[in-house]
């Protein structure tokens, strides 16, 4: 919610950043003190009434993270150190290095396994560059998509109230019944990523580390390209920023455990994002553009006419860059959460569609959520539902593009 929202507390011991250089150590010698095979942080829930249960976790998976199976919402917050059940394994490979571009399958559900694989090679930024421009195969309707999620407003208080953002969704694609999932923020930003909210755990606002099935694994599954910038970050993968609820990648154990996907979630310089701009300005795109703007300009601290700003300014720059001059492309900007206590199917946010291959001055009534956004990439780019509540909602695919 906007006044109640926890800053993150309690960390782990071992950060990605610090484990990096037992990745080689790991390839020579197996595993190391890190305790796994993998290399990642120990998950921690942060936050007062972060309660914790016990729970055996899988073979592979960083101490104390959570594993959630796509049959429904079972993610229960471990601080213990992980075993290997008979409820499934989890396993992990990577080679290469943090600036190659990478692929990676991962396969798993309830009593099952999963695995990841990851080979880095060729040439790519150091935050983790793009393999090819167009990423695979083309998608239905787009080739790359920007992902803007702004905090914490009801429709009312966006559309109308805010001027440019008014304009916007009357030039293009309004959605005027799209809903929130829940409150406060965080299950919001994992049930766009993964499809599920991880009540209770995520109730907190704290950061937690889940093994779940997620968006990159979907991209990645089907040949597209990825990165998530965040204006609060100071350096990539980085766990300790103060936002971190709002960068669901950083909450799945196959993101924070490889280096190569980590180096995926970058920061941006707030208010200008140039690097993000830049990004879409390149060769090489990504397929996948996800940004977190800072506490002020995502309007969650500071006001609705210096979000309003702020979007004035960096939504052309998307608008006009070379990805959405030369390429299919479009634009989603969406609000985590309203500002009052209604959950889905009545929590109405303000969810816009830009960009060249969008209809345009579109009205929509047909009801969608946060859960639609990945029925959409599925419908676009042909990946498997995650599970059932992305599997049932309505896709936006067939009404906001022609």
């Amino acid at each position: 919610m906007a006044n109640s929202e926890r800053r993150p507390r309690g960390r782990g011991n071992v950060r990605p950043s610090e484990c990096l250089w037992l990745v080689i150590a790991i390839a020579a010698a197996g595993p190391s003190a890190c305790g796994t095979s993998d290399v990642g942080p120990v998950a921690q829930s942060g936050g007062d009434g972060g309660g914790a249960s016990s729970a055996s976790g899988s073979a592979g998976a960083p101490d104390g993270a959570t594993r959630s199976d796509d049959a429904g919402e079972s993610g229960v917050a471990t601080n213990g150190s992980s075993s290997a059940s008979s409820s499934g394994s989890a396993s992990s490979s990577t080679s290469g290095s943090s600036g190659g571009s990478a692929s990676s399958s991962t396969s798993g559900s309830s009593g099952g396994s999963a695995s990841s694989s990851t080979s880095g090679s060729g040439s790519a930024s150091s935050s983790g560059g793009s393999s090819s421009s167009s990423g695979g195969a083309g998608g239905a309707k787009f080739d790359y998509l920007v992902i803007i999620l702004m905090e914490n407003h009801s429709i009312g208080e966006i559309y109308g109230p805010a001027t440019y953002m008014t304009t916007l969704a009357n030039q293009n694609a309004l959605l005027q019944h799209y809903s929130a999932i829940t409150h406060p923020s965080e299950p919001n930003y994992l049930a766009i990523a993964s499809a599920q909210t991880f009540l209770p755990t995520s109730a907190d606002d704290g950061y937690h580390v889940f093994m779940a099935k997620n968006v990159v694994d979907s991209l990645e599954s089907v040949g597209k390209t990825w990165r998530a910038y965040t204006e609060s970050a100071t350096r990539p993968c980085d766990t300790t920023n103060p936002d971190v609820r709002h960068v669901p990648f950083l909450f799945f154990s196959d993101v924070v455990t490889n280096p190569v996907r980590c180096a995926r979630v970058v920061p941006t310089t707030a208010g200008t994002d140039a690097e993000m701009i830049a990004d879409l300005n390149s060769a090489t795109p990504p397929n996948f553009v996800w940004l977190t703007p800072n506490d002020n300009n995502n309007m969650h601290s500071g006001t609705v006419a210096r979000g309003d700003a702020y979007l004035g300014a960096i939504v052309p720059r998307i608008l006009t860059s070379a990805t959405f001059s030369a390429k299919r492309a479009a634009l989603l900007i969406v609000f985590d959460e309203g500002s009052g206590s209604a959950t889905l199917p009545n929590d109405l946010v303000y969810a816009v569609w830009a960009g060249p291959s969008v209809n345009k001055a579109l009205k929509s009534t047909t009801p969608y959520s946060h859960y639609s956004i990945l029925a959409t990439l599925r419908a676009n780019w042909g990946f498997p539902a995650l599970g059932a509540n992305d599997a049932a909602a309505a896709s936006m695919l067939a009404e906001v593009f022609p």
